[in-house]
């Protein structure tokens, strides 16, 4: 008796079955691979007709017998649920599953931020305890020094613990830079330590300086402007720093990327941030617990925000920035309006004052 190949038309897998066991009608069969079901015609079958194997016959088990023909096919087995990897961020199993549209609820967000937060508790408190050392200890030197040597020189005491004072601040938010890196990279990805987060940070040290100060310079530019064109560029900008870390684009690529996932969701991302610095004022305010629960807010805050940048990630896919000079330069311009405006009208105040005396 001759045999029919049958072609699986999703994954491709073949099985030869008798001609007889064919029915003449359109039947719907289930792959016994790929789990797929898929209508088997009388002309669809991709075959040659062979000679068979004498011992092959068929039976109520054969994984490729037609519906309703001996024992019916089991139900495909559903994806499992969707998770960061698939939406290229450490901590998934790899599995797709339709793409997310919505951002989720406040109450869905602070839960997941809980559950991570609880896992990396240690490694974030100590890389936020480094950031506060990199700032007090500098600063903490260089008045120090400043005082001994007003000791010998009182004359100059003033200018000594000023000068000391702003150079220890200057040194020391350097410093805090390295270990703000850190933190960042500590969160964006969940297999990182203390140590290898320290050393991407230091890797990446000049990227991140670059692109927090275009966006202090942006955003500070903005609420010159009358305030809310600066409200307005915090959100669009505030992944920039995430951008950076997770996808590597660094300046004004990684500030109009950020701008590029908030579009369309503003409002929505807007709230989600309102609401957690309110409860995080409130959180401060608190006698005696205010500065503990401040001590630990700090990380959790950044694993809420970055779970809102990994959800609207997801949801917009690979997104493309502008590319030339100018269409990166008008952010720019627009920051540096608004630092002229300011400027400007301090300028022109201080000049009435002067010439109405």
């Amino acid at each position: 008796m001759a045999t029919v190949t049958i072609t699986c038309s999703h994954c491709g897998f073949s099985k030869e079955m008798p001609a007889g066991a064919v029915p003449e009608g359109a039947v719907r069969v289930t792959c016994p691979q790929c789990k797929e079901s898929f209508l088997l015609e009388p002309q669809a079958p991709v075959a040659a007709v062979t000679e068979p194997s004498p011992l092959h016959t068929p039976s109520p088990e054969d994984p490729y017998a037609p519906s309703g023909f001996g024992t019916p096919p089991p139900p495909p087995v559903p994806p499992p649920p969707f998770t960061d990897t698939d939406r290229g961020i450490p901590g998934g199993n790899g599995k797709k599953s339709p793409p997310r549209r919505e951002l989720s609820g406040l109450g869905d967000l602070f839960s997941s931020s809980w559950e991570v937060f609880k896992n990396r508790i240690g490694i974030l408190l100590v890389l936020y305890l480094i950031i506060i050392a990199c700032v007090l200890v500098p600063v903490g030197l260089f008045l120090g020094a400043g005082f001994l040597i007003s000791l010998v020189m009182p004359e100059g005491r003033i200018p000594l613990l000023v000068g000391g004072g702003f150079t220890g601040g200057i040194i020391g938010l350097c410093v805090a830079y390295w270990g703000g890196a850190a933190l960042v990279f500590a969160v964006a990805d969940e297999t990182l330590g203390v140590r290898d987060s320290l050393v991407k940070g230091w890797e990446r040290l000049g990227s991140f300086v670059w692109v927090y100060s275009l966006a202090g310079f942006i955003i500070g530019g903005g609420f010159f402007l009358c305030v809310v064109p600066g409200v307005i560029f915090y959100v669009w900008f505030f992944f920039c720093q995430f951008v950076l870390a997770a996808e590597g684009d660094r300046g004004m690529a990684a500030l109009l990327k950020s701008k590029e996932y908030v579009r369309g969701r503003w409002l929505d991302v807007f709230f989600r941030v309102f609401v957690l610095w309110i409860i995080s004022v409130v959180a401060g305010m608190i006698p005696f617990a205010g500065s503990f629960l401040s001590l630990v807010f700090i990380p959790f805050s950044m694993i809420y925000h970055y779970r809102i940048y990994a959800e609207l990630r997801e949801i917009r896919g690979e997104v493309e920035v502008p590319t030339t000079g100018n269409d990166k330069n008008i952010w720019l311009g627009v920051g540096l309006l608004g630092h002229l405006v300011f400027f400007g009208l301090i300028g022109m105040a201080f000049l009435g004052h002067f010439l109405g005396n």
